[in-house]
């Protein structure tokens, strides 16, 4: 589950059953509930804790206590909860259970875990980087606007624009900067696929020009 995961990680925004509800992390939320299934059936219970998580803490506990005074004082808001579950959920689910699990597949696979995973990080940045360019140029120069076939509970059509002239790239993330922040993080993981495999030169030099150019027409 883990692998499938981190293929789904630049679907933030399309095919999302809610927009707070995105397929990485049904993904992540499946997989760490297996993780913890497993567990409880095995009886080896394995939870690694840190010294920096005290500062985790330290910094829940500051929102918690911040948001009891807005509750207080402000009355009750939905604005002020659902930013109050979003900071919870963003450390536990996205840090915390996704530690967890990376951890557990490392310590299974001892010195091959970064080599499987980045051969799935590939896939993901692959993926994405080509249907970045087959958007780009199927809305400047096709004039066919490619979001109509992708269902996005938010922000359906993008229409941010580059010198005013070409629309920008966003895959299937929620706009462009996000999916520049994306191949920005998850590159280099791709890289030491293509470095560790047996791709013949000249398709390695494409797959890399391919996510270069990915990375370009965000225009971020």
């Amino acid at each position: 589950m883990i692998k499938i995961y981190i293929f789904l990680l630049p679907f933030t925004s399309a095919f999302a059953i809610k927009s707070f509800l995105p397929l990485p992390l049904i993904a992540l939320l499946v997989t760490y509930i297996l993780l913890n299934f497993k567990m409880l059936i095995s009886r080896k219970y394995v939870y690694y804790i840190f010294s920096q998580d005290i500062l985790i803490l330290l910094f829940i506990s500051i929102i918690l206590v911040s948001t009891s005074i807005n509750l207080i004082y402000s009355g009750y808001s939905n604005k002020i909860l659902t930013h109050l579950i979003s900071y919870l959920v963003t450390f536990f689910i996205m840090y915390y259970a996704f530690r967890q699990i990376i951890f557990e597949y490392a310590n299974k696979n001892k010195k091959v875990w970064l080599n499987n995973l980045s051969r799935y990080f590939f896939y993901s940045v692959m993926f994405a980087s080509i249907f970045a360019i087959v958007e780009f140029y199927s809305k400047n120069f096709f004039y066919f606007d490619i979001d109509n076939l992708i269902y996005r509970p938010n922000v359906q059509h993008m229409h941010a624009l580059a010198m005013n002239q070409y629309y920008r790239a966003r895959s299937f993330v929620e706009e462009p900067g996000h999916f520049a922040l994306f191949l920005e993080i998850f590159i280099p993981f791709a890289l030491i696929h293509i470095k560790k495999s047996k791709i013949y030169k000249p398709v390695q030099k494409l797959l890399i020009l391919i996510m270069v150019f990915a990375m370009a027409i965000t225009f971020s």
